[in-house]
C-alpha cells in the first residue's frame, strides 16, 4: 500500500467578488502603498532627536552612539545624507520580504505581503522616524533569507551578518534590542537544521552584538562635561537633544516615570488599537497556519525565546518615552518574523495565478494606508491622544 502526503492547503475563506490581481498586478499594487506611504512620510522634516544623533562622536573619547557621527564626520551633506539612509535601507529590506512573499504565491503570504505593506507600523514609521536603528532591519532580513536559501555557508553568512549588526550596535544600542534579537526565532522556525545547529547559528548571529553592547555599557558611560561639549560643538547647526548621551538605566526610567500615566495610556491605546487591527487581518486573510513553525519546537525552547523577546520589549518599553515608535519597531520585528514562518510553512501555493480582493480588504488597506503617522515625543510636543488612529492625513 503507497501513502501519498499531501501538502497542506489554505483553511482562510477567499472571495470571489473583488480586486483581482495577478502576480505582477499584485507587484504594481503593494509598490503604490509603499510608494504613497514613502512620499507623504518623506515631506515631514527630520526630527531634532534624529539629526542630534549623528552630531555624537569620538572627538571626546569613546562615547556610546559615537560611530555615526564619527563616520558623517560632522558634515551636514554628510548628515542630511546619512538621515535619507536610514529610511531608504529599511524600506529596501520591506520590498525583498515583500517579493520573497508574493513569489511564495500562498493564501497567507499574499494576504501577509498586503498588510505589511500597508501597516501603520511599518513604511510610514520607518520613513518618518529616521532613527538610526532601524539600519538592522536589513540584517534581519537577509539573517532571514540566508537561513531560507543556503545550506552550506549558512554559519559564515549569518556570522558575517552578525559582525554587521556588532557594529551597528555602536551606533545605536537598540539595534540589538528591537532588530537583532528578533533573529533568533527566525533562526529556528526556518529550515529543518537540528537543535544544535540553530543555537550555533542564534550565537552567530546575535553574540557579537551582545559583546559590542558589553562594551559600550563599561566604556562608553558619557560625562556631563563631554556632552556639553558636544552640544556646543553642535549648536551652529541649530537646535539638538543630548539628554540621552549622560542617562543612565535608573535615569531612563525615572523619564519615562515623569511622562505620566495618562500619556502612557494614550500611547496603549492607539498601539494596543493598532494590534488589534493587524491580528483581525492575519485571522480573517492569513490565518494561522505559520504557528506550526513555533509549536514544532520543544518547550524549553520557545521559553527561552519567549523569555528573551519578552525581557527586550519590556527593557525597550521601561527605559524609553517614545512607546509609539517601540509599537512601531516592535510590529515591524513581529511581521517580518510572521513573514519568515509564513515563508518556510509547507502550504500548497494558489493554483489560480490570480488573487481577490474583497472591497472590504481593499477599503482597508486605503484607510492604513492614508493614515498619520505618530508623532514621537519631543520635548513640549504632548503625546498623540487616542483619537490619532482615526484622522487622516492631512497638512
Amino acid at each position: 500500500m503507497t501513502i501519498t502526503l499531501e501538502r497542506p492547503k489554505s483553511t482562510v475563506q477567499t472571495t470571489s467578488a473583488g480586486l483581482r490581481l495577478t502576480p505582477a498586478l499584485l507587484r504594481v499594487f503593494l509598490l503604490a502603498v509603499v510608494g504613497l506611504q514613502v512620499v507623504k512620510s518623506a515631506t515631514v522634516p527630520n526630527s531634532v532627536y534624529a539629526k542630534s544623533m549623528w552630531f555624537v562622536d569620538y572627538r571626546y573619547g569613546f562615547v556610546r552612539r559615537g560611530l555615526g557621527g564619527q563616520i558623517t564626520g560632522q558634515s551636514d551633506l554628510a548628515v542630511n545624507a546619512a538621515l535619507i539612509i536610514c529610511w531608504v535601507v529599511p524600506i529596501v529590506a520591506i520590498l525583498i520580504v515583500l517579493e520573497l512573499l508574493v513569489r511564495r504565491w500562498t493564501t497567507a503570504s499574499t494576504f501577509l505581503a498586503l498588510l505589511i505593506a500597508c501597516s501603520p507600523f511599518v513604511v510610514d514609521e520607518l520613513v518618518y522616524y529616521r532613527r538610526t536603528d532601524e539600519l538592522a532591519l536589513i540584517v534581519l532580513v537577509l539573517t532571514g533569507v540566508a537561513c531560507l536559501r543556503l545550506r552550506r555557508w549558512l554559519l559564515p553568512a549569518v556570522g558575517g551578518l552578525g559582525l554587521v549588526l556588532a557594529v551597528l550596535v555602536f551606533v545605536h544600542e537598540a539595534t540589538l534590542l528591537i532588530w537583532g534579537l528578533a533573529a533568533v526565532p527566525v533562526v529556528f522556525i526556518t529550515g529543518e537544521r537540528s537543535w544544535r545547529r540553530n543555537v550555533h547559528l542564534s550565537g552567530a548571529a546575535v553574540g557579537p552584538a551582545f559583546l559590542a553592547l558589553l562594551v559600550i555599557v563599561i566604556a562608553g558611560k558619557v560625562t556631563p562635561a563631554v556632552a556639553t561639549q558636544l552640544r556646543e560643538d553642535a549648536a551652529l547647526r541649530g537646535p539638538t537633544v543630548f539628554r540621552f548621551l549622560v542617562q543612565g538605566i535608573s535615569d531612563s526610567i525615572g523619564e519615562v516615570y515623569y511622562v505620566g500615566l495618562t500619556k502612557h495610556l494614550a500611547q496603549l491605546t492607539v498601539g494596543a488599537l493598532l494590534v488589534v487591527v493587524h491580528v483581525l487581518w492575519i485571522r480573517r486573510s492569513v490565518g494561522f497556519g505559520w504557528l506550526s513553525r513555533f509549536t514544532r519546537l520543544d518547550r524549553r525552547t520557545s521559553a527561552a525565546i519567549a523569555l528573551l523577546m519578552g525581557s527586550s520589549v519590556v527593557a525597550v518599553f521601561a527605559t524609553g518615552t517614545d512607546w509609539m515608535r517601540w509599537f512601531s519597531n516592535f510590529g515591524t520585528a513581529a511581521l517580518v518574523v510572521v513573514a519568515f514562518a509564513v515563508l518556510s510553512t509547507d502550504e500548497e501555493p494558489m493554483a489560480d495565478r490570480a488573487v481577490t480582493l474583497s472591497w472590504a480588504q481593499v477599503a482597508t488597506i486605503v484607510y492604513l494606508t492614508v493614515l498619520t503617522p505618530t508623532p514621537e515625543i519631543e520635548p513640549n510636543v504632548p503625546v498623540p491622544d487616542a483619537g490619532a488612529l482615526f484622522r487622516l492625513w492631512g497638512p
